[in-house]
């Protein structure tokens, strides 16, 4: 790392702002991609002072004009892109029905996905492009400095320097800047920028950023919209059926047992249907079916939807009894739109000592499985009491927690309002969790999907450098 800092100190001496921001987007590029790195929400101080001292270089350079006492535009949301898949995307669209008024939106990188802008519930957005670093992000800096915001969120991916250093010039001139710090597995640039206010979503990440970094944060529990109250009935598709949502990555990770283990274990279990809801690639997939015959179940009993509009709903529309949460790298988000639907949901922890970190987002009463003994325990369980039970207990946790009005209640005051970081969540069991999951994703992780991916993550990111830079 520090062969990078003093170069970006280097050029900060000779007056090159852009070249120093290379350096730093670099550096955390490479930070996400070393092997021995475990996953878990970081920062570099160091590395934010010198942004900021870029920050102000650049806000000189731009002559933007004297800053109105206070700003008075409408609220800014600063993000690196916009995809289908993307939890970015989805956090977005929660921030914009959680505003009074519908904010400007800034990319970064890309422009969005298609009908990734429409999942945000805007029409537009800005993407700031400019031949190169230093006139990317000064083009940015201008137009935040002309709609002049009161408040300015960031959503932008771990490594983005150019949303965060815009950030920071745009505090210089009296905007209050919100840190919405949704890659929390990843070290993060901004979050030790002094006067940036950090919003953590879940309590794991909340607790790390306050106990460990030492962050005055809030933790502000996922959302999601709400679909009122569930209208379905147990076996209302006339046979018992579970589903598992999530990304194709977080499939190919699956690993003891693995997915095609899981779904047949289920299926000769339950006889009935497992519905797959998010792309699947077609070797995982072959994998799943050649499964399913070797136990002799029948192949129409796996269902694949590629893609829904919304969670809750399709979890209603397919009668969906038991949804089954993906593993070790658990989807929260689908996890607060299954608890919203009233739906039963099921989470896989290998051991007691991995509960604080895998079962963080489950809903009080909800069932954990650890082998695959456990689950024909579980599904011969499964019955309408249960199913009525959980479903009740799913929803009033939603409610409690994650519903709407929480975020509505944070963003409209002058300083966001959270909830406090449960006990269970000391300084003690949060770096105890980092150090038991960093050991046992040997075992319980497909390493080679992760190498792989971390390899495809980081020529992604080479590439969005060489192209700002070109």
């Amino acid at each position: 790392m520090s062969l990078f800092l003093e170069q970006a100190r280097q050029a900060i001496n000779n007056n090159r702002p852009g070249a120093a921001l290379e350096q730093l987007q670099q550096m955390f590029v490479e930070m996400h991609n070393l092997p021995e790195l475990p996953f878990f929400s970081a920062g570099h101080p160091q590395a934010d002072q010198l942004l900021t001292t870029i920050a102000r270089m650049l806000l000189s350079d731009c002559k933007p004009g004297p800053a109105s006492p206070p700003p008075t535009g409408p609220a800014g949301i600063i993000a690196t892109r916009l995809s289908i898949y993307g939890g970015c995307t989805t956090l977005v669209g929660d921030l914009v029905n959680a505003l009074p008024d519908k904010p400007q939106l800034w990319l970064t990188e890309d422009a969005p996905e298609k009908n990734a802008l429409a999942r945000t519930g805007l029409h537009s957005a800005q993407v700031v492009k400019g031949k190169d670093f230093p006139e990317t992000a000064a083009e940015l800096i201008r137009q935040l400095a002309a709609a002049e915001p009161q408040t300015l969120f960031l959503l932008h991916e771990p490594q983005d320097v150019i949303a965060v250093v815009a950030a920071v010039a745009l505090m210089e001139r009296g905007t209050r800047v919100v840190l919405i710090h949704h890659c929390d597995q990843f070290p993060s640039v901004g979050i030790f920028v002094e006067g940036i206010r950090i919003v953590d979503l879940t309590p794991r990440a909340a607790a790390f950023s306050r106990y460990i970094l030492g962050l005055d944060n809030a933790w502000l529990p996922l959302t999601c919209p709400d679909p009122g109250p569930s209208r379905k009935q147990f076996r209302g598709s006339g046979t018992l059926r579970t589903a598992m949502t999530g990304h194709t990555g977080k499939f190919s990770s699956m690993s003891n047992p693995g997915y095609p283990e899981l779904v047949a274990t289920i299926l000769a279990k339950t006889g009935g249907q497992h519905v797959h809801i998010g792309p699947i690639k077609s070797p995982l997939l072959r994998q799943i079916r050649k499964t399913l015959q070797t136990r002799n179940l029948q192949p129409s009993s796996f269902i694949q939807i590629e893609s829904v509009p919304n969670l809750a709903a399709a979890l209603e529309e397919q009668h969906i009894d038991l949804v089954f949460n993906t593993y070790p790298f658990g989807g929260a988000r689908a996890s607060v739109e299954t608890m919203a639907s009233g739906t039963p949901m099921a989470w896989h922890s290998p051991w007691e000592e991995f509960d604080l970190t895998r079962t963080q987002m489950k809903y009080p009463g909800a069932p954990v499985w650890r082998t695959l003994a456990d689950i024909d325990k579980l599904l011969s369980g499964v019955n309408t009491a249960w199913f009525t039970g959980q479903a009740k207990s799913a929803r009033e946790h939603y409610l409690e927690f994650h519903h709407p009005r929480h975020w509505r209640k944070a963003f409209t005051q002058a300083d966001v309002a959270g909830f406090q970081v449960p006990p269970a969540y000391s300084r003690q069991s949060v770096v105890q969790s980092i150090l038991d999951n960093a050991l046992a994703r040997r075992d319980f992780t497909n390493i080679r999907w992760r190498r792989r991916e971390r390899l495809i993550m980081s020529a992604r990111r080479r590439k969005a450098i060489l192209n700002q830079s070109l």
